[in-house]
């Protein structure tokens, strides 16, 4: 970012609405040459606020076979979907994640969550070991943003993390209960919500818990 970029930005609160970082099991506190973004850089493009998007599946054409089996206590669906056995699934597989997020797609969701919350644990932690250290804050409600907004005004380098789900449509699934399917993602942290992306959600009901959601 150039000087004159700096002076342009000056007073303005820059946000980013979309970043798949969550989907890769990179240290977004560390300055990278790839990968969407990571803390320092939004630092150095005085971004104030990064939605990070959270994706747990995307479309696949091939089919399952009819024989295909879930390992049993994995998950609660009986054999193999065409959605789980997407790129996604094989994402988690690669990563090494948690068993339960190659088969689940509830659990790819909240387990990305808490991989932004651990992040922004660490980097309140870096701060107070060294006080001016750049800030990761998570924005769950009003009083977050405020903050936030104070902070950067007295020059903080510090950047808000707004966590948003891509999709749901498992929720309401197999008559599980959509209110609460939505309170459990509520708890985790999300605070933006598509009820359906690329898919049919599972359940009618929830665009109309989706107007309850927390602004």
């Amino acid at each position: 970012m150039t000087e004159a970029d700096r002076a342009r930005q000056a007073g303005l609160f820059p946000v980013d609405r979309h970043a798949d970082t969550m989907l890769r099991d990179r240290d977004l506190l560390a300055r990278a040459g790839h990968g969407h973004v990571d803390l320092p850089r939004l630092i150095d493009g005085n971004v104030a606020l990064q939605v990070c998007a959270v994706v747990t599946t995307t479309p696949n054409k091939t089919a399952a076979p009819e024989d295909a089996r879930l390992i049993e206590g994995v998950a609660a669906r009986e054999r193999l979907s065409r959605d789980l056995l997407s790129t996604m699934m094989l994402l988690q597989i690669a990563q090494r994640r948690p068993l339960g997020t190659w088969f689940d797609l509830e659990t790819r969701a909240l387990h990305q969550a808490r991989r932004l919350k651990d992040f922004v644990a660490a980097s309140e932690a870096r701060r107070a070991e060294a006080p001016g250290a750049p800030l990761l804050l998570l924005i769950e409600d009003t009083d977050d943003l405020a903050e936030l907004v104070r902070g950067r005004a007295g020059g903080e380098p510090a950047v808000g993390a707004l966590l948003a789900l891509e999709g749901a449509r498992w929720i309401g699934g197999q008559g599980a209960p959509v209110e609460a399917g939505v309170e459990r993602l509520v708890e985790a942290g999300f605070r933006m919500l598509a009820p359906t992306r690329r898919f049919d959600n599972a359940s009618r009901p929830l665009a109309r818990a989706a107007t309850s959601w927390p602004g």
